[in-house]
């Protein structure tokens, strides 16, 4: 009996271990929100990171923007990221299976700058702040006093 228990627990714990939240479920989830959302326009590609070394399993939401993105000024940036990040807030968290994952970051790519906001401290009505190739970071009170680009 104590052999059997002890091949039980062993199985639940490397099955536990063994779960990775599943990208394409969160995906399926993740995509019509960015759709229906500002920042749709200036999609070029798509791409979900899992941070696997967090036992959240935390997910950055990556774009690549288009060509037409670099042209815009770091507060119309601003503004189309925190839309983007209401725009998720507004609608259910996507699904990816088991074990749960939440959304992390918002990152856009636009020619060599990257721009990043932390979307987990929104949903927890926190600031958003706007980190410029990891520099900030800046409040929408900063971006609004920063000269345009």
């Amino acid at each position: 009996m104590k052999r059997l228990l002890k091949g039980s627990f062993l199985f639940i714990i490397l099955a536990l271990v063994a779960c990775e939240p599943e990208l394409d479920i969160f995906s399926n989830g993740t995509m019509p929100v960015l759709e229906s959302a500002e920042i749709h326009p200036y999609i070029q590609t798509v791409t979900l990171e899992l941070e696997k070394n967090h036992e959240l399993y935390p997910v950055n939401v990556k774009i690549i923007a288009t060509e037409e993105a670099t042209n815009l000024s770091i507060k119309k940036i601003f503004s189309i990221m925190s839309s983007t990040i209401k725009t998720f807030q507004d609608n259910r968290q996507p699904d990816c299976g088991i074990p749960d994952c939440d959304l992390n970051d918002l990152v856009v790519v636009s020619g060599s700058t990257i721009y990043t906001m932390n979307m987990d401290l929104f949903f927890e009505e926190g600031e958003l702040l706007l980190y410029i190739n990891g520099e900030g970071p800046f409040s929408k009170k900063d971006v609004e006093n920063m000269k345009s680009k």
